[in-house]
């Protein structure tokens, strides 16, 4: 601003008289220019840091969540390989022995029936249908139980691993997402505080150019 003016009055010095002479805006005139200018550069610094305040808060609470969504994935994997998986396991084993027991107990009535029936001449006709509605009772459970043991063992052997391996892609996604957010934040942080230090800068040269200009004026009118 100063060398502004100066560029002015050297430039009216040399022009002939005859011309008209340029004048230099008047010295009220330049110091409300520059109070404004410091004022303006102060407003848009503390808009400026308000603004990366509240970016900073709210990506430091992305980093709470992210946090929070590793940890809820890690303890799932615990639990599921703690209890739901040896529940899932022992429940369908126990599934497993009752179908057995209850093919045993009707192989042990099938024979009891066939050593009755056959020992009774005059009831043969009712010892057939008896007899073969056992057998064929007992057919249903053997196919039933075979089964039941071929979903347990794709249950076992392909299932559970595929629902394991899922809960380990949510915590690898969950680690993945924390480590983005912190490098996000890191770079905000760094950001900010560059523009900050560069507008901090401008408003402390306007301040000194302010202070310059005032100065001048004192020293004028001691003159």
């Amino acid at each position: 601003m100063r060398l502004l003016l100066l560029a002015l009055f050297s430039s009216a010095c040399t022009q002939p008289l005859v011309q008209n002479p340029v004048h230099s805006p008047p010295i009220d005139e330049v110091r409300e220019v520059d109070e404004e200018a410091v004022e303006k550069a102060e407003r848009k610094l503390h808009l400026t840091a308000l603004r990366a305040e509240q970016s900073i808060l709210r990506m430091e609470l992305d980093l709470d969540y992210a946090f929070e969504d590793l940890e809820r994935a890690e303890k799932a994997l615990k639990l599921f390989h703690e209890v739901r998986f040896p529940a899932r396991v022992a429940q369908g084993e126990l599934s497993l022995e009752w179908s057995r027991d209850s093919i045993l107990g009707t192989e042990e009535e099938l024979a009891q029936l066939e050593q009755l029936y056959g020992e009774a001449e005059f009831a043969e006709k009712t010892g057939e249908i008896v007899i073969g509605r056992t057998r064929r009772r007992l057919e249903r459970e053997r196919r039933a139980l075979q089964l039941e043991e071929q979903a347990f063992n794709l249950e076992v052997e392909h299932e559970i691993p595929m629902e394991a391996r899922g809960l380990e892609r949510e915590i690898e996604e969950a680690r993945l997402s924390l480590r983005g957010i912190k490098v996000e934040l890191e770079a905000l942080h760094i950001e900010t505080e560059a523009e900050l230090h560069e507008l901090h800068k401008e408003w402390e040269e306007l301040r000194e150019e302010d202070h310059e200009h005032g100065h001048d004026e004192g020293e004028e009118a001691h003159e």
